[in-house]
C-alpha cells in the first residue's frame, strides 16, 4: 500500500505540472480506490474523491472492514460500487456510510460486479452502466465542486 500510495502523489504532481486545474479530483478502481483514499486521509491537497469498486472488504472476509480512514477524508468523496460486488457487501458499505460525513455520497449500480459487468439477462449492457457511472459523476461535481458553490 505505500508504493501505490506514493504512485497516487506522484502521479497528481506530475499532473500539476502539467496541467492548469480549477480543481483537482482524484480517484480510482478498486486497489487505486482505497489508495487515494488513504492518501486523503492524510490530508493530501484535493478537491475530492472519486472511488470506484471501492473494496470495503476482502472476498470473503467481511470481517475485515477496510474503512478505519474514511471518517478522516475531509473533501467530498464519490463512491460507486455495484450491488452484486463481492468487495463491498451492501449491508456493510451502508453502515459504514451511515457514520460518515454527508460529504461522502454512495451510488450503488444495480446488478454490477466489482468489474462494474452486469449479468447477460440483465436489461442493460456495459454501455448503460458506464453511462450511470458518467452521469453521476457531473452530477455529483455539479453539487458539490461547482467553481461558485458557496
Amino acid at each position: 500500500m505505500p508504493v501505490l500510495q506514493r504512485c497516487v502523489r506522484d502521479v497528481v504532481a506530475s499532473a500539476r505540472e502539467r496541467f492548469v486545474a480549477q480543481r483537482w479530483i482524484v480517484g480510482g478502481r478498486s486497489m487505486g480506490g482505497r489508495a487515494a483514499s488513504m492518501v486523503a486521509a492524510e490530508g493530501f491537497d484535493c478537491d475530492g474523491l472519486v472511488l470506484l469498486a471501492y473494496p470495503l472488504h476482502p472476498a470473503g472476509a467481511v470481517e475485515k472492514l477496510r474503512d478505519a480512514h474514511l471518517k478522516r477524508i475531509d473533501v467530498p468523496v464519490l463512491c460507486m460500487n455495484g450491488t452484486r460486488d463481492s468487495l463491498c457487501r451492501r449491508d456493510l458499505m451502508d453502515r459504514v456510510v451511515a457514520q460518515l460525513p454527508d460529504r461522502f455520497t454512495m451510488h450503488w449500480i444495480e446488478g454490477a460486479d466489482h468489474s462494474f459487468r452486469v449479468l447477460k439477462t440483465a436489461a442493460r449492457g456495459s454501455a448503460d452502466v458506464l453511462r450511470e457511472i458518467l452521469d453521476t459523476t457531473l452530477a455529483w461535481y455539479a453539487s458539490w465542486l461547482q467553481p461558485n458553490r458557496t
